[in-house]
């Protein structure tokens, strides 16, 4: 009888607490809503980044509970919600605009097992540039990014969640890149050495990169997701319209060839000049950037 009782107690603990959270998240839900379009909408930036200091707290508010990695978040459109296929991680991103065409890159992730539930603020404290791609990475020195994917695989039998995202870098260039996050006994790392590629986007890499960056000019689109015909990650090859703009990458578009990263032996390996279906729309030599800050060409 001891033991029942002490499970009824929990049974009704854990039903309070879940209302509780579901209460929370519908009080504050027009708050995410209504500041994150002021995010987008302010005319100063001083109230932009004011909104997106007030969209995160409430969000923190919200994410405080583990119920919160089930909560769709419906009707905040400036946020760019992935979850893992195995339900444990959440990650939620967003873009403060800046002056003159730039991004400032936020976020919020939740992972959640039988053992522990982690809330952990994103913030884009990183400094460098390319050689970012050779470096681990904590939450607190997060690459930031605009995730639109993630995609689930097992290296030495942990859990490695490869994320798809577009960060905009300045008003010349932008990015699409293959990110990595992995959590391992509470700790929390972006990035990961399985990716097989001696050179990608015109650099060759001296190590074993922990992402890959592919950057391209703010006035063209680019493909990189997931194709389940091809059985991994299809993109658009970039290059500029001359040989001589090697690496001046505010000159780089899709040149309508396509290379491919597939998963083998725990790693992604790259295949050049790929043949994929004939229903990808080539992306436009030139374009200007959506207004609704979505990457529209994943």
């Amino acid at each position: 009888m001891r033991v029942s009782i002490v499970s009824l107690f929990f049974l009704m603990s854990s039903a309070l607490f879940a209302q509780e959270a579901d209460s929370v998240y519908r009080h504050h839900l027009p708050f995410l809503q209504d500041y994150g379009q002021r995010i987008l909408t302010e005319m100063n930036l001083e109230d932009r980044v004011a909104a997106a200091d007030t969209f995160q707290s409430v969000l923190g508010i919200v994410c405080n509970y583990p119920e919160a990695i089930d909560f769709t978040f419906e009707g905040v459109s400036n946020m760019s919600i992935i979850q893992s296929p195995d339900g444990q991680l959440k990650l939620m991103t967003f873009m403060v605009p800046q002056e003159n065409l730039t991004y400032h890159h936020r976020g919020m992730m939740l992972y959640r097992d039988d053992e522990t539930f982690k809330k952990i603020p994103l913030f884009d404290n990183t400094r460098g540039g390319r050689e970012l791609q050779y470096r681990l990475l904590s939450p607190a020195n997060w690459y930031g990014s605009l995730y639109y994917d993630i995609i689930e695989e097992e290296v030495e039998d942990q859990t490695v969640y490869f994320l798809l995202g577009y960060r905009s870098i300045n008003a010349q260039i932008q990015q699409k890149l293959i990110d990595a996050v992995t959590v391992t006994e509470g700790l929390v790392r972006f990035g990961s050495k399985s990716f097989k590629v001696e050179e990608f986007n015109d650099v060759r890499n001296p190590n074993a990169p922990y992402r890959l960056m592919l950057s391209y000019s703010a006035k063209n689109g680019a493909m990189l997701r997931w194709d389940d015909e091809y059985e991994g990650i299809i993109m658009d090859h970039l290059s500029p319209p001359d040989a001589s703009m090697r690496g001046l990458y505010m000159e780089y578009g899709p040149d309508f060839s396509y290379d491919g990263l597939r998963w083998e032996d725990e790693n992604w390996v790259l295949e050049r000049g790929i043949r994929v279906q004939s229903d990808i729309e080539p992306q436009p030599r030139r374009r200007q950037p959506e207004n609704d800050l979505s990457p529209e060409d994943n």
